[in-house]
Formats: C-alpha cells, sequence, structure tokens
C-alpha cells in the first residue's frame, strides 16, 4: 500500500443533541460515515445541512459503537435506515442486555430484508471477535479504517464497545465506544500506528 500523502476532502462533525447520547459523522474521499444512531430534533438539521455540504443525501456507512441507548435509539435508528438509507451498517458484535438494544438489532434485520426485497444489498456486519480475526494486519500510513476491538467479548458490555480507526483520508479520528477496561487501554497505548496517526480521539 502506497504511504504517498494524498490531498483528499475530510470532514469530521460532532452533534449537539440536547439529550444524553453521542454523534459524529467522518466524511473522507467520498464516503460518509455516521457514527451512531442518535438524531434528534435538534442534531436533524445540522445533519442534513452538513449532507449537503458533502454533496451527500445519504450515507454509505452507519457505525454504530454500542447497543445502549445513548448510542442506538430505537426512533433514531428508523429515522437514519427510512431517510438516509446506508448501504452499509456496522453493527456491535454482542448480545444486547436491554430490550432497545434488541430492538433495534432486529430493526438492522428488517432493514436488510426490505431493501433485498427491493433488490438493494445492505451488508450488516457484526464488529465480533471472529471478524477481528479475520481482518489483516494493518499497514502505517494507509487510507483504510482499522477495527482494534472487540478481540473478545467481556462480561462488561461497555466493554464490548467497537473500535475503529477512521482514516480514509487527510485526519483520522479514534472512536473509543464505551471501553473502560484498563487491558484495553493498555493494548491501545502499544499501538504505534494509534500514537503517530490519531489526530481526534472519541473518548469513551
Amino acid at each position: 500500500m502506497s504511504t504517498a500523502l494524498k490531498p483528499v476532502v475530510t470532514r469530521f462533525r460532532a452533534y449537539q443533541l440536547g439529550e444524553p447520547g453521542s454523534s459524529f459523522s467522518y466524511f473522507a474521499d467520498g464516503h460518509f460515515t455516521l457514527i451512531e444512531a442518535m438524531v434528534t430534533e435538534l442534531s436533524r438539521p445540522r445533519l442534513l445541512a452538513e449532507l449537503a455540504q458533502c454533496g451527500r443525501r445519504t450515507i454509505d456507512t452507519l457505525h454504530i459503537t454500542s447497543w445502549d441507548l445513548d448510542h442506538c435509539k430505537p426512533s433514531s435508528l428508523e429515522w437514519i435506515l427510512a431517510h438516509l438509507t446506508p448501504t452499509r451498517v456496522e453493527q456491535p458484535g454482542y448480545a444486547p442486555h436491554t430490550e432497545c438494544g434488541h430492538e433495534c438489532r432486529r430493526t438492522v434485520e428488517q432493514y436488510q430484508q426490505r431493501c433485498a426485497a427491493r433488490g438493494h444489498r445492505v451488508t450488516v456486519q457484526s464488529i465480533d471477535p471472529p471478524y477481528i480475526a479475520s481482518l489483516e494486519h494493518a499497514q502505517s500510513l494507509g487510507y483504510r479504517d482499522i477495527f482494534y476491538h472487540p478481540r473478545q467479548l467481556h462480561d462488561t458490555p461497555n466493554d464490548n464497545s467497537t473500535i475503529k480507526f477512521f482514516r480514509r483520508g487527510a485526519f483520522n479520528v479514534l472512536s473509543l465506544g464505551d471501553v473502560e477496561a484498563p487491558e484495553i487501554a493498555s493494548l491501545l497505548r502499544r499501538c504505534k500506528t494509534l500514537c503517530r496517526e490519531v489526530d481526534i480521539m472519541i473518548l469513551a
């Protein structure tokens, strides 16, 4: 993979929700990712304005780090799937421990089925330990996203959050979900790529 620097238009936004939760977007090289399934009356017009600024009406990827209500709200998820129609959904790889989480996972499954019935292919990827293990090792200074966790499932749901390093563009964003375990933090601190390349960190 080439390590030559490329002039890639890159945008990152954090959205105010007016309620507990978080919502971000990362746009690089024409690819728009919405991080977390949270949209409110306050954030919706700003998200739509950001899409318009990027020349988009829909998103490419919906990335959900956790099944908790402040990361994936059923009503928000339904609106995102109906109006922003992602072609890829990256969802947590652990079993939900709340009814809200189960409802959100069912909603994603139903969305994939509806799209398939219309002849539209939607990829739903659960970010679980087998998926992490199946990935190739990352190279430094590349224009490719990296998943770091979960390498194994923990007893604490927060520690099963997805950790993803978004690095398709001119600057890079590390999303940590809600991880709390010291051993996970220690693993990340030993990663040379993270130590050298992180520009923005979304803290747990």
